[in-house]
C-alpha cells in the first residue's frame, strides 16, 4: 500500500481533506447532493463502478473527500492509484476525456479538495499524476476561418 493516504495538505480554509479507500453511507448521499445538475457527473463517480475497475485495471481507486466545518462533504474526487517498479501513477480520469471528476460545493472546498491531490501528485515516488477539471460552464463552439 503506497503512502497516499498520509498527505500533508496545507491551506485547506477550515476543511477536514482526507484520502480514503472506502466512503460511508453519508458520502455517497454526499456525493449525490453534490452532483445534482452538475453536468461532469458521470457514472464513472459511482463507487461500485469504480470498485469494479479495481480488478480490470490492477489498481485502486482512492477518494479526496473535504468536510466543512459542519462534517457534510463539501467535495468529493476520486482518483485511481497503480504502484509499479518505477513509481506510483495517479489518475483521475482514466478513459473517458476531460469530462473532470471534482465535484465540490463551492470554490473553497474546490481548492481543498485540488490541494490534496496536488499533495498526492508532488510526493516523490509518483511518476506520474492525471487531473482533469470540471467543466465550468456550458461549452463555447468556436470557429476559425
Amino acid at each position: 500500500m503506497s503512502d497516499a493516504a498520509r498527505l500533508e495538505v496545507t491551506a485547506t480554509a477550515g476543511f477536514d481533506v482526507q484520502v480514503v479507500d472506502r466512503l460511508g453511507p453519508a458520502d455517497l448521499n454526499g456525493i449525490a447532493r453534490l452532483g445534482a445538475d452538475q453536468p461532469q457527473l458521470l457514472g464513472y463517480h459511482a463507487p461500485d463502478y469504480q470498485v469494479a475497475m479495481d480488478s480490470v485495471l490492477g489498481d485502486r481507486c482512492r477518494h479526496i473527500i473535504a468536510r466543512n466545518a459542519q462534517g457534510e462533504l463539501a467535495a468529493y474526487l476520486p482518483f485511481r492509484e497503480r504502484e509499479g517498479s518505477a513509481g506510483i501513477v495517479i489518475n483521475a480520469l482514466p478513459f473517458f476525456g476531460p469530462n473532470g471528476l471534482l465535484l465540490a460545493a463551492d470554490d473553497a472546498a474546490r481548492h481543498a479538495a485540488l490541494s490534496a491531490f496536488r499533495a498526492a501528485a508532488q510526493r516523490p515516488d509518483v511518476l506520474s499524476a492525471v487531473l482533469y477539471t470540471p467543466f465550468r460552464s456550458g461549452p463555447t463552439v468556436g470557429w476559425c476561418g
